[in-house]
Order: C-alpha cells, then structure tokens, then sequence
C-alpha cells in the first residue's frame, strides 16, 4: 500500500532476484564476504507488452545489509560501495531495514526464527541511506521498514523532507509498528499507542511537507502555525509505503 505519490524511476526490468525471505518480501542476509551479499539472480527478456512504454513498469529492489556480521571489523562505511554496485548493475531501489535497539526476548519474533543474537550491531536505517546518496545519482532509497511512532513527528518530517532534498527527490520511506515491544519502552513512547501514532506521525508528516504554516491536531501529535523548511524535492511528497 502507498500514500503520497508514486514511485519513480521505472524502466525496462531485465534482472530479477530470486529468493527473497520473509515479511516485506526479504528477510536478514547471513554473514557474508566483505562485499555484495551472495544472491541468485535470473534475466527475462522483456515481453512485448513490456517494452511499451506506455504502460507502468516494475522496478527492481534490494535490500542491503545494515546489521549483522556482513562487515568485517564493523566496517558499516561499506555500505556505500555496495549501493554503487548496485547503481551500476541496474537497481532501482535500496532499501534498510530499523531497529532503534533489541531486547532479550528475540524469541517473540512472530515471523520466524530471528537470525540474530540481541548484542548484534544494527544501523539506525536514515543516517545510512543519506551517506549512500551521497555517492549516487540515480538509485532510490527506501526503509523497510521504519518504526514511525518511535519518532516525534516534527523531527521526523524534518529529517525525511531534508534527505529528499539532498538526494535530488530519490527518497522513499516505509513504515510500520514493528513487533518489540522494548523498543517503545526505551524509547518512552506507550506500547498500546502504537497504531494511532502510526496513523498520527504519517498524517503529521504530510502536513508539513504540504502546508506553511501548518497546523494539525490528533489524539497523539498536535500543532499549530509552524513552518518546517525546506519542503520535499518531490512535488507530491515523499512516497510512503505502509506496511500491513
């Protein structure tokens, strides 16, 4: 499910993934070489019917690692010549996965045996993703998914809308509630607020990439006549993906 505007930067697919895990159709790589992570990869010729560029076409995402020991040494900076190699065999999108911090009872994991012990080092997923598009030009980011209701609003709004703009309008951003409840403890946000802050921090968001000033009440995030500059490079907004 999307809100906000479409995607972009579609075009004839000619690689496509096979073997993609889990919830949002990928799950954790396992350790790894210092380099891109070992995946199978099969080519389709385009069909007739794809090669009309007047229909829509689909679009080829990966997840890259951010957590986990695929670096050596912790050598997370990485990251980025991994999204250029993936920039130059053709990807659409990179997308990273969040976690703000782990707590013991990974056994609660609801899709599956969790891949990773709790003390395993995880990328906060926006600082990443700004660091790739900065030695990029045309692949688009997206999380996968952010854990939005961990996030004040405002800040949130601020921090999306200014990697937009940074990255010349190649930003997306997917969201969720995520399953831990430790995570809303540490944070200090209520465990049983979850949606409705979900629901909230989206609308939040768009409302200040849309208005100025803005204003906006909810049962969980409230403003009025506030400017939040610069807007998004993308005319309708960062796209949002939601994840269900």
């Amino acid at each position: 499910m999307v809100v906000g505007g479409p995607a972009q930067g579609a075009r004839r697919p000619q690689l496509v993934e096979d073997g993609g895990l889990g919830r949002d159709k990928s799950r954790h790589h396992g350790p790894a070489s210092n380099s891109l992570p070992p995946r199978r990869w099969m080519v389709y010729p385009p069909s007739r019917k794809e090669t009309d560029q007047t229909k829509p076409m689909p679009t080829l995402s990966v997840t890259l690692p951010s957590f986990g020991p695929i670096f050596r040494d912790n050598n997370f900076h990485q990251i980025a010549d991994l999204a250029q190699m993936a920039e130059q065999v053709g990807v659409d999108r990179i997308m990273l996965t969040d976690h703000v911090v782990m707590g013991e009872h990974t056994d609660r994991y609801p899709y599956g045996p969790f891949p990773f012990p709790p003390e395993t080092a995880w990328l906060e997923p926006l600082s990443p993703i700004a660091h790739m598009a900065a030695v990029t030009e045309r692949i688009r980011f997206s999380t996968k998914i952010l854990i939005a209701p961990l996030r004040p609003a405002a800040v949130l709004a601020k921090t999306l809308a200014t990697m937009d703009v940074l990255s010349q309008g190649r930003l997306e951003v997917g969201v969720g509630t995520g399953w831990q409840r430790e995570e809303y403890e540490a944070a200090g946000v209520p465990w049983n607020q979850r949606g409705q802050r979900l629901t909230d921090t989206i609308a939040a968001c768009q409302t200040l990439w849309r208005d100025s000033p803005a204003s906006y009440r909810s049962p969980t995030v409230n403003f009025d006549n506030i400017w939040c500059e610069p807007k998004p490079a993308q005319p309708d907004g960062i796209p949002i993906w939601v994840a269900g």
